[in-house]
């Protein structure tokens, strides 16, 4: 049922059709014939126990307990496509990043590098992508995990090579598969408010991969993209590379599930999405404005650091994924640098502070109305 003449969506389309039917005769009347097998089953040893044809009845138990056998691991697959509770409560990781203070330095793009961004896709990366996956980890809304894709490569291989290329020539072609579900994980016992809940985005298979193509080439050049302590961008990143990614977190559609129940599709305003592998990518180069902002007002002696010991370093942030500690004089007027910074970088990112969750420690060499202040 796979006609690798057409696009590889339609090929999907086609087959989840296919899929319902075989799923509707393979696995709905799992329970009622499991049912139905343990009753014969329990029949013939109630005969066998009161004298029957005990040569018959083995046979007939026997082959009942083979056909009872099959039946319980096709439910056992049942229940192991449905349990996705463990990888919803752990969620898909965030790579860890620790910056340390460098001079400002603006680096720019080597020309192998940018060359490496306009080659074309290559069918080992396709596979080397697929291949890093978690086989069955909870799908997006199309309903294939990555194991599908890896067990039948023989088969869907080229489909999804020739799609992948075919993004990177077109990424309108994006919109076809930009599909996520969103799964609300509680924080709490009992959540009363949305932001009481971890949203975990379940992305479709066939986006991931593309975004792990990207991935594995920004990977490469992050040292160079970024800096050790994020003090500002660089130029020179490849237009087909650049307009791939921003088509995959502007043509977002997503769908928010709750208790099994589906809402409407809706475009969020961002789409830069955690399940997304490029996302903790771009997130740690736009936090590179961020950097750029501090350091300038370091240099500019508005911003005053702390020092590590008589002859260390000066430090005035360290950020750590989506986590940001600051570091300066407990005077007002370095608080008030500090909020003009953020809310400069609120601006122009479109981010927001959370300030429910600062937490301001003190040198114990402060004094009382220092900290006061």
């Amino acid at each position: 049922c796979w006609d690798k003449n057409i696009p590889i969506h339609d090929n999907l389309q086609a087959l989840q059709h296919n899929i319902k039917e075989w799923k509707f005769l393979s696995f709905d009347k799992v329970i009622e014939s499991k049912k139905e097998l343990m009753a014969r089953i329990g029949g013939i040893q109630k005969s066998m126990y009161n004298g029957g044809n005990l040569r018959w009845l083995r046979g007939l138990e026997n082959r009942l307990q083979k056909e009872l056998a099959e039946i319980l691991k096709k439910e056992e697959m049942m229940w192991f496509q449905r349990s996705r509770a463990k990888w919803l409560m752990d969620g898909d990781r965030n790579t860890r990043w620790e910056w340390k203070q460098t001079d400002v330095t603006f680096l720019i793009l080597d020309r192998e590098i940018f060359d490496m961004f306009r080659m074309p896709i290559e069918e080992q990366e396709v596979r080397k992508a697929l291949l890093s996956m978690s086989p069955w980890k909870a799908p997006g809304p199309d309903g294939y995990p990555a194991g599908f894709y890896q067990q039948a490569w023989n088969v869907v291989g080229l489909s999804i090579i020739d799609f992948v290329r075919a993004v990177w020539n077109n990424p309108e072609e994006l919109n076809l598969v930009n599909f996520t579900n969103i799964c609300l994980i509680p924080k709490v016992a009992r959540p009363e408010f949305v932001n009481q809940f971890r949203p975990i985005s379940l992305c479709n298979t066939i986006y991931k991969i593309v975004s792990k193509v990207m991935v594995s080439r920004l990977k490469k050049c992050i040292p160079t993209i970024v800096s050790l302590f994020q003090t500002g961008f660089v130029p020179g990143l490849p237009h087909p590379m650049i307009n791939v990614i921003m088509k995959g977190v502007t043509s977002v559609q997503t769908i928010v599930k709750w208790n099994g129940i589906c809402a409407d599709y809706f475009r969020p305003t961002r789409g830069i999405r955690q399940g997304d592998p490029i996302s903790p990518y771009l997130f740690v180069m736009g936090m590179d404005k961020l950097s750029h902002l501090i350091c300038h007002a370091v240099n500019q002696g508005e911003w005053k650091p702390i020092k590590v010991g008589r002859n260390g370093p000066v430090i005035s942030h360290l950020m750590f994924a989506d986590d940001l500690l600051l570091f300066g004089q407990a005077k007002v007027l370095q608080m008030q640098c500090v909020m003009r910074i953020l809310d400069e970088f609120c601006t122009l990112s479109g981010q927001h502070g959370g300030w429910f969750v600062r937490e301001i420690p003190w040198s114990s060499i402060d004094r009382t109305s220092a900290q006061k202040s």
